[in-house]
């Protein structure tokens, strides 16, 4: 087994899978038994010939483990990779169907807008404090500094190059989102698969921005998505690619 370096790990997602596959809700203590066998020997003489008898006894003794987020990975990994149940991306990806597991290792890329939102979170309190500030450019301030998204695109370099499309949960983030990218592991389930020659529209950078926005206001998100649309701002992505819900990013 590969220790593993986790970027990501969605808990609420970990802990969903391991009770549907264990039938049981997965606990954070575990209790383990140790038997530990011990004898007594002494020499002695039975009916004149030498011998040595010996009296067997054990103990037991009872340890409390705790089950951590990676050792509850780790269960659930095995577990698929034994039922079969997980799909590795490294070449074509026609047979792959929403829904399944996949696995793959590739070049994790943090969108361009992800980072600005970063930068933006870290001095949101300023742009406050700046005199006559137009509402509606503070409201799109703070829309982005709440933003608790990140898109993320990887790239899987094998037979065909093939591209999965994510976005993360920033509260399951165990790095800093600047410092993630570079190559990884990532495991996660299928929401769409893109086959080669099809496309799928996006939108792209800017889909952090709408999901931040609707916690603000309904209204001009909607009509900011209208925007988008409007003046083809959606991005296009083609095939093969995929689109998944992630569940874990390591190193």
């Amino acid at each position: 087994m590969l220790l593993k370096n986790f970027l990501y790990l969605n808990t609420s997602m970990l802990n969903d899978y391991v009770s549907m596959i264990e039938g049981s809700v997965p606990g954070s203590v575990v209790e383990q038994t140790d038997t530990e066998d011990r004898s007594a020997g002494g020499g002695a003489k039975l009916y004149g010939i030498g011998g040595e008898i010996k009296k067997g006894s054990s103990s037991e003794k009872k340890h409390t483990l705790t089950s951590t987020d990676a050792s509850l990975f780790e269960r659930l990994y095995s577990q698929l990779k034994k039922r079969e149940m997980l799909k590795e991306v490294a070449g074509n990806i026609e047979n792959f169907e929403k829904g399944e597991i996949i696995e793959a290792e590739a070049q994790l890329i943090v969108s361009a807008f992800a980072q600005l939102i970063e930068a933006v979170n870290a001095y949101s309190g300023f742009f406050s404090m700046i005199p006559n500030m137009d509402s509606n450019a503070l409201l799109g301030i703070s829309s982005l500094a709440k933003s608790e998204s990140a898109d993320v695109a990887f790239r899987v370099e094998q037979e065909s190059s093939t591209t999965i499309l994510a976005t993360l949960t920033k509260k399951y983030l165990l790095e800093d989102i600047n410092t993630i990218d570079g190559e990884i592991s990532v495991l996660g389930k299928i929401k769409k698969v893109v086959p080669k020659g099809q496309k799928i529209q996006s939108m792209g950078p800017f889909s952090s921005l709408v999901s931040a926005l609707q916690k603000l206001d309904r209204n001009k998100a909607s009509e900011f998505t209208q925007q988008l649309k409007s003046q083809n701002l959606f991005e296009e992505i083609e095939g093969p690619a995929l689109t998944i819900l992630p569940l874990a990013i390591w190193r």
